[in-house]
């Protein structure tokens, strides 16, 4: 998906609130989940304290920002389309300011100082990046007309460019909540009816049998958090069942990773 293409997606789905209820109830969930663990590790801090980072923030749809501004000290939003922010950030009654940034036009698909991590004072206790990846990973191959060997190899690239990208906007010793879209009810229409308690079972044998986003194995997904891990740069990788996410007439299959920045300079 291309800037313009994004600017315009948001254009459309502003007024969707209501369809991305569920969807944003999971993130807080996650989020608080997160956060209690580093605290409860010695790592974390107090409700009201420590600074959240959203990547690819858009219309905000997807963040409860009254909640996120009552867990952290502040919230920065970034994102390319500053309109959309802005906007998604009045709808919730919110306003710029000391605790509440936007961080925005920032091109997010391709970060100029990816090599540079921030300096101590701008770097987060969290980063969230939800469903950014597979915005970028779409935009990736989707602009190219290359073999498919080339495609699976642009995307392995981009996974794991992105995934570093988040890292280096953590503070060591922070942690990061990625979440990104497995498969939709286009090609999988029976995702609409499963039971929650089946999700993960089902989504997993329709992606066995090559039923996913192109670049959105979860399981490449993961693999690219483990080299991280390898090279000593990110810590503690987990992952996180599947969920359901429903935006009008069309349905996705939803999953979430979680690491921290370890003590290795990047």
């Amino acid at each position: 998906m291309s800037l313009s293409q994004q600017i315009a997606w948001n254009r459309q789905t502003a007024g969707n609130w209501g369809e991305f209820a569920t969807h944003r109830e999971h993130l807080a969930r996650l989020l608080d989940e997160l956060c209690s663990g580093r605290h409860e590790q010695g790592q974390g801090h107090e409700q009201g304290q420590g600074r959240l980072m959203v990547l690819g923030a858009g219309n905000c749809n997807d963040l409860d920002l009254p909640r996120a501004l009552g867990r952290f000290a502040g919230v920065q939003l970034v994102d390319w389309d500053r309109a959309a922010v802005l906007e998604g950030v009045r709808r919730q009654g919110c306003e710029p300011g000391p605790r509440l940034s936007v961080d925005a036009p920032v091109d997010l698909q391709h970060p100029v100082d990816r090599l540079q991590p921030p300096a101590t004072e701008a770097a987060a206790d969290v980063v969230l990046s939800a469903g950014l990846l597979s915005q970028l990973v779409y935009s990736a191959i989707h602009s190219s007309a290359e073999r498919p060997a080339a495609v699976a190899s642009r995307a392995a690239e981009v996974r794991l460019g992105h995934l570093h990208d988040v890292l280096r906007r953590l503070r060591p010793g922070g942690r990061a909540l990625v979440s990104f879209e497995i498969v939709s009810s286009d090609t999988l229409p029976e995702l609409v009816a499963w039971p929650p308690a089946e999700l993960a079972v089902r989504i997993a044998a329709a992606v066995r049998h090559g039923n996913f986003f192109t670049g959105m194995h979860p399981r490449a997904v993961f693999d690219a958090g483990q080299r991280l891990v390898r090279d000593g740069q990110a810590v503690d990788l987990r992952r996180y069942p599947p969920w359901r996410w429903s935006l009008g007439s069309r349905h996705y299959a939803v999953a979430a990773l979680s690491f921290g920045r370890g003590r290795k300079p990047l």
